[in-house]
């Protein structure tokens, strides 16, 4: 239980980066925006928000494993509730590379933003 608050962070890091690499894009360009709220739908059934992974190796299952969010989820979910985590090796690899994206995000982020603002008439 002691290693649930280091996950729930790994998961907010993973949500920040995939954010702030997406927001100056979507404020630039309308059609991205727009296409988001589609592919995070779609994205919400790949990802193991509500159910677990399956056991068996079906379509679902590999893809499942395969979309960087599900080791993060998957593991702080068996931290929380004291289970084996399957992905943790994913896990280790994907929080420090979802910190690097942020910084990077954050970078692509201040770059864009006069960009922003000058489309926007402020």
């Amino acid at each position: 239980l002691y290693l649930f608050p280091r996950g729930v962070m790994g998961i907010i890091v993973v949500g920040y980066s995939i954010g702030l690499i997406l927001t100056p894009v979507g404020l630039l360009y309308r059609d991205i925006q727009m296409a988001m709220g589609m592919i995070m739908t779609f994205w919400m059934f790949l990802t193991p928000v509500v159910l677990m992974i399956p056991a068996q190796r079906n379509i679902q299952s590999i893809v499942m494993r395969w979309n960087p969010v599900s080791s993060v989820l998957d593991t702080t979910r068996s931290w929380l509730l004291g289970l084996e985590p399957m992905l943790w090796p994913q896990f280790i690899w994907m929080v420090p590379f979802a910190a690097l994206l942020l910084c990077i995000g954050w970078i692509l982020f201040r770059i864009a933003l006069p960009h922003v603002i000058a489309r926007l008439g402020m």
